[in-house]
This record gives structure tokens, C-alpha cells and sequence, in this order.
């Protein structure tokens, strides 16, 4: 797996944990009920979100909860989240059943979240990803220590059978450069595995984009609806892919007996911490680019940092084929340790 490098950024860490002067404000959001606003980005970022919907039904009793916005497909999938009908060009929106006009707001905003020190355990821990930075500052708000230790999110819950078997390639990006990467990488993968394991490849789009990726030992997918998806990863021994929201959902899938699904994320400029589900099971093989946003806890879009004046050290070619059949070796017994 991929450890982090040295990075020319510094980061300076607040030890600030609880707000006691806001101790109402559990009480609040019981009785005028609570409004988790996810904006209209992609579904991965909704997703890691889901760690501030753990926070406020732990501290509200388990209130139960409804999505509004475009993708109640997505959302629609966990037991606890009731949908409505899909809302184009909406936000995303979570919010409580029981409430009034007046829900108490949370904008759950990845560019403004921060790495989180919380006691856990038996000290001061610091946390990166997203899931529980949004969970952590809600327990700050609320003044009172949650239950969870890291892992935050919900389970995606599918019958599926674990095979031991069949390995997950997510495919999902129009880039081309990444489309003729993803192939080479495949190409790798069905080298070291295809005499062992049946090998999937899953794109968003349509069968159209799937000449890309060539050989008689791969099965494409392409364009499955979502619970298809979360059947498939249910089943997976493995599953790889970019830094995606497939990717993440994979990561919080568990198969008929509630085991995580084993997911080896590819970053390329993003920290490959902060974006991640927080899952024990949920590995990453980042880039140069990618650890130095990690280690500086930076967002090259938020912060304007311009990748190429870094050379290629974001360039997913950094991820040479040793090194992804290497990790994904060290996924499998990792996960064969786990079952």
C-alpha cells in the first residue's frame, strides 16, 4: 500500500475538540429536527457525507430520515434512508421526518472540513477522512461523545455471496489518457490473475467504451444500474479503481454475512486520506502529487495549486504494473485473513 512521502506544505492542527457552549444543541436537533445539505456534487462526495447522517441519528435517537435530490437511486439503497422521486438539477438533501420548518442546517462541505484530533481509544487520535471529519465535528457541536471509534459509515447490505474468485476493475472515467491507463493496468491485472480469478470491468457509460479494454478473460459492464452494482461488489473478492464514487461505494458494500468489501483505490491528485470511506478494507495506491496533498491535507482545486508545474508527479504512469499487482496481492491475503 501506499505510504505518504515528504511534502514541501506545512499544516497546522487545532487540539480544539468540544464546544460545550453549544449544549443545547443536541436537544435542538431532536425536537426542530436536522437538515444535512450534500450540494450538487458527484455521488462520491454525498457518500463520504453519510458520516455527518450517522452523527446526527446517533445523537437524535435514530430519528428516522428521507433523501431528496437527483440520485434516489443511490441513496435509496441504504435500509435507513427513505426517497421521494428523483429531483433534477436539485441538491443533494437529507434531512429528518420528524421536525419542523425550522431543521437545524449542516452543510456537509469537503473543501471546508479539516483533519479532526478527537480522543479515542486510549488518547488523542487524529483522523483524515472525510467520513469522520463531518461525523467529529457535528459530536463537537453537539457537545456529547459519540459511540463510533473510526469506521463511520453505513453498510450498503446485499445477499450476495462472497466469492473467492472474481475480481472488480472500476472503470468509470471519460478520460481518455485514464481509459488507455485503465487498459494497460487490466492488461496487468489478467497477467498475474486471470488463471485464478474471473476478472470484471465496470464502466459507467455505455458498451461503447468498452473496445478500450481487450481480452477474451475480461467481462465488460457497462452502464449497470446501482443495486446491480452493489450485488456485483457484494460478491467481489476484490474490487479496484479510480478514485471514484463507485470506488467508494464498493468500499461500504458488505456481502450476505455484513463483511466489508476488500477496495484498493487509485488517486491521482486528491489526498488519498481525506477521500476515502474510512473502511479498515478500503487500501489506496496514490501518486507523488496525490501523498503531498495528504501529508499537507491541500485540495488542488481548493487551494489552486496547478499540478503541472509539479512535472508528472501526478500522472497516474507513476503506478507502474508492479506496483498495483503488488498491492492488490497484499488486498487479497489481507482480506483472506479477514474472512
Amino acid at each position: 500500500m501506499a505510504t505518504l512521502g515528504s511534502a514541501p506544505l506545512g499544516l497546522a492542527i487545532s487540539r480544539e475538540q468540544c464546544a460545550p457552549e453549544r449544549g443545547d444543541w443536541a436537544d435542538q436537533a431532536a425536537s426542530r429536527g436536522w437538515e444535512i445539505r450534500l450540494g450538487h456534487g458527484p455521488i462520491g462526495d454525498g457518500l463520504l457525507a453519510l458520516g455527518a447522517l450517522e452523527a446526527f441519528r446517533e445523537i437524535t435517537e435514530r430519528q428516522e430520515c428521507e433523501y431528496f435530490g437527483p440520485r434516489p437511486d443511490v441513496f435509496g439503497i441504504f435500509d435507513n434512508i427513505r426517497t421521494s422521486l428523483k429531483k433534477s438539477g436539485s441538491p443533494h438533501i437529507i434531512r429528518s421526518l420528524a421536525g419542523t420548518n425550522s431543521r437545524l442546517k449542516y452543510f456537509a462541505n469537503p473543501d471546508s472540513s479539516r483533519l479532526r484530533l478527537a480522543e479515542r481509544g486510549h488518547g488523542l487520535a487524529l483522523f483524515a477522512d472525510l467520513p469522520i471529519r463531518f461525523y467529529l465535528e457535528i459530536e463537537e457541536w453537539s457537545g456529547q461523545r459519540l459511540a463510533a471509534e473510526r469506521d463511520v459509515l453505513p453498510h450498503v447490505s446485499t445477499s450476495s455471496r462472497r466469492r473467492n474468485d472474481l475480481l472488480v476493475v472500476v472503470g468509470a472515467t471519460s478520460n481518455p489518457d485514464k481509459k488507455a491507463l485503465l487498459a494497460r493496468h487490466v492488461k496487468a491485472l489478467v497477467s498475474e490473475f486471470g488463471e485464478t480469478f474471473e476478472i470484471v470491468v465496470l464502466l459507467g457509460g455505455s458498451q461503447s467504451e468498452a473496445p478500450f479494454v481487450q481480452s477474451r478473460k475480461v467481462r465488460v459492464l457497462a452502464g449497470e444500474p446501482i443495486n446491480r452494482c452493489t450485488d456485483l461488489f457484494g460478491s467481489a473478492t476484490a474490487v479496484v479503481g479510480s478514485d471514484t464514487g463507485l470506488t467508494h461505494l464498493a468500499a461500504i458494500t458488505s456481502d450476505s454475512r455484513g463483511s466489508r468489501t476488500p477496495t484498493l483505490g487509485l488517486h491521482s491528485r486528491h489526498s488519498f486520506l481525506k477521500w476515502s470511506t474510512g473502511s479498515p478494507l478500503h487500501g489506496a495506491i496514490a501518486t507523488p502529487f496525490a501523498q503531498m496533498m495528504a501529508a499537507a491535507d491541500a485540495c488542488p482545486v481548493r487551494d489552486r495549486i496547478d499540478d503541472r508545474l509539479w512535472g508528472d508527479s501526478s500522472s497516474m504512469e507513476s503506478i507502474s504494473n508492479e506496483i498495483l499487482v503488488r498491492s492488490v496481492r497484499s488486498l487479497l491475503e489481507e482480506a483472506a485473513s479477514c474472512a
